[in-house]
């Protein structure tokens, strides 16, 4: 109905304005406007725009009255009215009244006692379907692919022609994009995704944010973390679960030994809180209450920490990939509260993630890797195959590795320790308290600050990742996943006409630059040589689709430069990731974190990284490192150049000094004292 139809009929249906209903005579007597306004404010109320009063109000043609009363005293008084017109009234108003009562309380209910802490496999987020996203599980499928290419060309050729980068000097990411980006963006992906093995149908990590790398995958690997037997929640010192990590590049690790850090931190801050009284300093002789108290400690802490590494991914992760620090503004997406849609229906929260293999493909960010992290992963690889350079490696080759990584039948460098106390990784070796050099660890973070990633898109992949990229095209293969296209429309997004649109052809203006035009000819070779391996854009697999399509410039809005489609997708996937989690959700309580743990998960958008998050943990650990001024702080996931460039723009633009209030300089590789 039109809006100008609803101003002069209040009392036509005010919920469905799409939906046919019974229009009823202009209200004309005092009372058909009493009936009319009731029906106003009640279908307000069921909506959940505004918070109904149930206190007395002012009506128009009586005294005060409580809101529900005069609802109620309204039915029964129009109820003895036999007209027809009157009874149909009588049937709309009680209909929206059993909708505003019945809604009233949540269908399904959102949460129960004695759920409050996360399972070690990440089942029981949602508690109506205990299995969504638990550890081993299977897989999901994000889109239906109901058209399958007969004829597909080599991995190796797609390789070659579409993601190979030509040579060592590769283009650095536009943004100014710090490796540390990506280091973190690692522990996501591996927060997330695990394929079995044995059966690459399954996932045995969860699919939530609640760092497995580090406290581990299911109860035995969470076990073998924790130190148990103090009472106080304590995990082991700079220990994590996840024996990947070690094949990382170590910045990765380094940063999971920070939140190994701000763990203990979080439950001697519980302990020293201790706000319900129940905890005792000294613990518990008796064992049994001993170890009690350590689970809720642990518990705790394991939430408020979790909860801290989901504010860095919406707060530094996300808002970089948005170009908002860069901007100097402190605005972020605000995924967390309850609201309806148009339709009055209330969108969902809580309700559960489930990784899918589309997504496990996407995040597979290969291009990126800054030049230092090639030469690490070169490394390696010589070490494991001494007589065969990386980018001649087979899948056979591969996995014959594997097999021998899995066997120790490999030098004593590439062994992983079984026991997470024991673990070394990125040439550092832990003191005789079982801790890594605050030097150490500082060094590995400041050199991912300081080295540029490299960018996105079509052929801008190393060598050395060759057959890492070959195992991928097959995998999406074996998974029969939807082709490029068919991903776009289960995006909402419009499926490509041609090769030319999917790499960006575009004629650049009479007055371009020489960047302009180079990029043009690189899309146009790059259109050329799809075409030649799939004959027609909607043969185009999904997997060279995403990692070799055309990429967003560097802009207002457009931080991470990745492609059209992935950007779309990622946005979307940390949106579910962190709307979707109870324990972010409709459980992110103060019963359940503590007062203090709620407010230290907390962005501050007054803080000088511009409401960013990472860098409170940095200080927090590093104190002796991490100045609380410096850039090396506060915009770690951007180069130092980038970094000083950014603010003296926003220097430009406010008129004012922003960048004086920052320490540019490396800090000193021995640190300070904190209050030096």
């Amino acid at each position: 109905m039109a809006e100008e139809n609803m101003a002069e009929d209040l009392r036509f249906c005010q919920i469905c304005q799409h939906c046919p209903h019974q229009k009823l005579d202009p209200p004309t007597t005092p009372q058909a406007r009493l009936i009319a306004m009731a029906e106003q404010r009640l279908v307000q109320a069921a909506e959940g725009a505004d918070p109904s009063d149930d206190r007395p109000v002012q009506w128009p043609a009586g005294g005060p009255s409580p809101f529900m009363s005069k609802i109620f005293a309204t039915l029964a008084g129009l109820s003895k009215d036999p007209r027809p017109e009157s009874q149909a009234t009588v049937t709309r108003l009680n209909n929206h009244v059993i909708r505003f009562l019945y809604e009233g309380i949540p269908h399904p209910v959102k949460t129960v006692l004695g759920e409050r802490f996360r399972r070690a496999d990440g089942s029981h987020n949602n508690i109506h379907v205990p299995s969504t996203g638990q550890a081993g599980t299977t897989y999901a499928r994000t889109c239906q692919g109901q058209y399958r290419p007969t004829k597909l060309p080599t991995p190796e050729e797609i390789y070659e022609k579409l993601l190979k980068a030509p040579s060592k000097t590769r283009d650095p990411h536009p943004g100014g994009n710090s490796s540390l980006t990506f280091a973190f963006a690692s522990l996501v992906t591996h927060s997330l995704f695990r394929t079995d093995p044995r059966d690459w149908n399954k996932n045995s990590t969860s699919s939530y944010l609640d760092l497995s790398p580090l406290y581990g995958s299911n109860q035995e690997e969470q076990d073998a973390m924790r130190t148990k037997d103090g009472g106080r929640g304590h995990i082991h010192p700079d220990a994590f679960s996840e024996g990947r990590i070690v094949f990382l590049p170590p910045a990765s690790g380094a940063l999971l030994v920070v939140w190994n850090r701000n763990h203990n931190l979080i439950a001697d801050e519980l302990m020293k809180k201790n706000e319900q009284k129940r905890w005792r300093d000294p613990p518990p002789l008796a064992a049994e209450e001993r170890l009690a108290q350590d689970e809720e400690i642990f518990q705790t802490a394991r939430l408020i920490n979790c909860a801290s590494f989901m504010s860095v991914v919406l707060n530094d992760y996300v808002a970089g990939f948005l170009g908002v620090a860069r901007e100097g503004s402190t605005w972020n997406m605000e995924p967390f509260n309850e609201f309806r849609d148009t339709n009055h229906q209330p969108v969902g929260r809580g309700e559960g993630n489930h990784v899918s293999v589309e997504f496990n493909l996407l995040y597979r960010w290969h291009s990126v890797v800054s030049s230092k992290e090639e030469d690490w992963t070169e490394g390696i690889l010589k070490d494991l195959y001494p007589n065969k350079p990386p980018g001649e490696l087979t899948l056979a080759d591969f996995y014959d590795g594997l097999r021998r990584l899995r066997g120790g039948d490999v030098p004593p460098s590439l062994r992983v320790e079984l026991d997470p106390r024991k673990r070394n990784f990125g040439g550092i070796q832990r003191g005789p308290d079982g801790r890594f050099k605050d030097d150490d660890l500082a060094k590995l973070l400041f050199d991912a600050t300081d080295n540029v990633a490299h960018r996105y898109g079509a052929r801008g992949t190393p060598e050395v990742l060759r057959v890492i990229e070959i195992m991928g095209i097959l995998q999406a293969r074996q998974w029969g996943v939807c082709t490029m296209n068919e991903f776009r429309l289960g995006m909402g997004l419009k499926p490509f006409g041609s090769f030319e649109a999917w790499a960006g052809v575009a004629d650049p203006p009479k007055e371009s630059t020489d960047a302009e035009k180079a990029r043009t000819a690189a899309a146009r070779e790059v259109a050329a040589a799809a075409r030649e391996l799939y004959e027609h854009i909607d043969n185009l697999e999904l997997y060279p689709g995403l990692h070799a399509e055309e990429t967003m410039l560097l802009g207002a809005g457009s931080g991470l430069c990745a492609g059209y489609t992935m950007t779309r997708a990622i946005l979307s996937d940390a949106i579910a990731l962190v709307r979707g989690d109870r324990f972010f959700t409709t459980d992110f309580t103060p019963a359940n974190l503590t007062s203090w743990g709620m407010k230290d998960v907390q962005r501050d958008p007054n803080n000088l990284a511009f409401g960013a998050y990472l860098p409170k943990l940095l200080i927090r650990s590093l104190p002796r490192h991490y100045p609380e001024n410096s850039i090396y702080s506060l915009f770690p996931f951007f180069t130092p150049t980038q970094t000083t460039a950014n603010l003296k723009a926003i220097d430009e633009k406010s008129g004012e000094n922003i960048s004086g209030r920052y320490s540019h300089t490396r800090p000193p590789p021995g640190g300070k004292r904190p209050d030096a």
